[in-house]
């Protein structure tokens, strides 16, 4: 009989890494002198800001003092994203992350407040909802400085106050529910905790401005 003998060889290339700080549309600030394409692997190594819209295939924040903001205005879609620290991957009020792994992020949110208070003056109230699957609310409110309510049609008080010591309120937010809340000043508040993926929620909300 006859033998064949082959060898196989595979290379495998190395991702690109972003090594300075700034924006990843720059070119020098990559390993590579490129900025990546859609289907690179990518490792981040430094403070990286998106100010557009970015496709990845994966990308690994790796090591403390390294991470990812995506600004305002801008999309970050990848397949996978390798991140434990909350503080390492930050989302900006407004940004959209696309993400098929369940990872670790803060969501940045604006609140906006009226230049003055009144009984009946309805700005600087915003509806919450996380999409996290574990966000602690106590990463959200600051001491006395805000107000969080969860609607609860069980009791007399349909509005639950997270500063009433009287009544239970959970430690996290949970997912599907609208929070309604303020803050004493115009801020920023966060939200912490791992992207909920697999899971999508419907909620119809209403609002009734009739008062007795």
């Amino acid at each position: 009989s006859n033998i064949s003998s082959f060898s196989l060889t595979a290379v495998a290339s190395a991702p690109n890494t972003f090594v300075v700080d700034g924006l990843w549309n720059e070119p020098n600030n990559w390993s590579e002198g490129v900025v990546p394409a859609s289907g690179d692997m990518v490792v981040i190594d430094a403070k990286a800001r998106i100010n557009n819209d970015v496709t990845a295939s994966s990308i690994t924040i790796s090591r403390g003092g390294a991470s990812l903001t995506v600004s305002g205005g801008a999309s970050l879609t990848a397949t996978e994203i390798v991140n434990n620290n909350t503080d390492a991957l930050i989302i900006n009020d407004g940004a959209q992350l696309i993400v098929n792994n369940e990872v670790a992020a803060t969501l940045e949110i604006g609140i906006i407040n009226p230049t003055s208070w009144s009984e009946n003056n309805k700005e600087g109230w915003q509806f919450i909802s996380s999409p996290f699957t574990n966000a602690n609310i106590s990463d959200f409110t600051e001491p006395d400085t805000y107000d969080l309510y969860r609607y609860d049609g069980s009791q007399n008080l349909e509005w639950i106050n997270q500063k009433d010591a009287n009544n239970t309120f959970e430690e996290t937010f949970k997912q599907g529910v609208a929070y309604l809340a303020t803050y004493q000043n115009e801020d920023n508040a966060y939200l912490k905790g791992n992207v909920n993926i697999g899971k999508s929620f419907t909620k119809m909300l209403s609002y009734d401005e009739t008062k007795d």
